[in-house]
């Protein structure tokens, strides 16, 4: 049985290990310098099939900014099997639960295609090596892990009218199962928890999905995960329905709909749903924009939308024409309420501290000068649901 670990192997089989590749005729190595490079290293994984060690990759990082994979290793004989394809993906998984934003590799040529296959690119001719390079978007989803109290208590829901369509238009069955993907803190799983659908719940944030989980512990239905959806395993399970609030945009496009599909029974469907600020360029929303080119002129015209990927995207025909729906609603903000909802949003969190400070004093004096400590903001929920081919 083959078994993946992250317990460091024993320095004579890692030394046997090693000595498969040729690398060590060059290295002289022995067994005690290897177990350390080992111990020194920041993350690894080690791969057995019965007592033998069969395969390893470990990373060196510091944690924050810049990660390397060396020794990416499947002994002769395991090779072809897709292990070093699950070795790789554990170690990029690592890298990305902690925000890393730039993941880079040594290939030989003649392996460049296996990397390449796995997501990494070449570099410039002048800069050797190939490397991951870690996107804004994927550094900016994993703000919202740093003030999920506030998240919970001020973020909006949606519209019932919105989770009954989902409902019906998707056909799920009575005692379905659905799959969330970024539940975040349980804004729209507290929707569908009470129906009795079986939902298993993702999200990338430890801290939201915490208070998810505190959330929901009394319902059986209801499992709350901490993993990105690009690396979830469903473990054989299909799902009739699969949702995502407000958080389609935040996963890899390349893997959005392909795993969508993948996941999904015949004839299941995807609902995708947001709410989109509308009326965003009058009154108050027209004059913050002042304060926004003073304090943060790089976010001015903020409106706190998703901007809309009208690309065709890997794996979106699997999938029937979608199906639109909105629903016009609105909700009124205190001074200190609509701060709060502001600290939420990725683009402000990822501000520098004093800029946010800035813009956040800039915006209350606004709202209290200007708009008598309240104002209005109007929202229009958009759902799009497909349903699998």
């Amino acid at each position: 049985m083959i078994v993946f670990t992250e317990e460091i192997p024993a320095p004579d089989d890692y030394l046997d290990l090693f000595e498969t590749t040729g690398w060590n005729s060059e290295y002289q190595a022995d067994s005690d310098e290897l177990a350390l490079a080992l111990k020194n290293s920041w993350y690894s994984v080690a791969v057995y099939d019965s007592d033998q060690l069969i395969g390893s990759g470990r990373v060196v990082s510091d944690g924050v900014l810049h990660a390397m994979i060396y020794d990416m290793i499947v002994r002769p004989g395991h090779q072809n099997r897709g292990i070093g394809t699950e070795i790789l993906s554990r170690l990029v998984a690592r890298c990305r639960k902690f925000g890393i934003r730039d993941i880079q590799l040594f290939a030989a040529s003649n392996k460049a295609q296996f990397y390449h296959k796995c997501g990494f690119a070449l570099r410039p001719h002048e800069a050797p090596g190939m490397e991951l390079r870690y996107k804004k978007w994927q550094h900016l989803r994993n703000t919202f892990n740093r003030s999920a109290d506030v998240y919970d208590r001020i973020r909006p829901g949606y519209p019932t009218t919105l989770i009954d369509d989902v409902i019906n238009l998707s056909g799920i069955p009575e005692h379905g199962r659905i799959l969330e993907i970024g539940c975040a803190t349980g804004k729209s799983t507290e929707l569908f928890a009470s129906t009795g659908f079986t939902m298993d719940c993702l999200d990338i944030g430890s801290d939201l999905a915490a208070v998810a989980a505190a959330k929901f512990r009394e319902f059986d239905n209801v499992r709350v995960i901490v993993s990105p959806f690009e690396d979830w395993k469903s473990d054989g399970h299909l799902y009739d329905l699969i949702i995502a609030a407000t958080s389609f945009h935040w996963v890899d496009p390349a893997l959005a709909y392909i795993k969508s599909a993948a996941f999904l029974k015949l004839a299941g469907a995807l609902a995708v749903f947001t709410n989109k600020h509308v009326q965003n360029n009058e009154g108050f929303f027209a004059a913050v924009q002042d304060v926004y080119r003073d304090f943060a002129p790089s976010m001015t015209n903020a409106t706190g939308n998703i901007k809309e990927n009208l690309q065709t995207l890997p794996g979106e025909e699997h999938f029937e024409d979608p199906i639109f729906r909105s629903y016009p609603w609105s909700m009124e903000y205190s001074t200190s309420q609509y701060i709060d909802l502001l600290s939420t949003y990725s683009d402000h969190i990822n501000l520098p501290d004093a800029e946010r400070k800035a813009l956040f004093t800039g915006i209350e004096n606004l709202i209290n000068r200007e708009y008598g400590g309240s104002l209005l903001k109007h929202y229009e929920a958009v759902l799009i649901l497909r349903r699998k081919k």
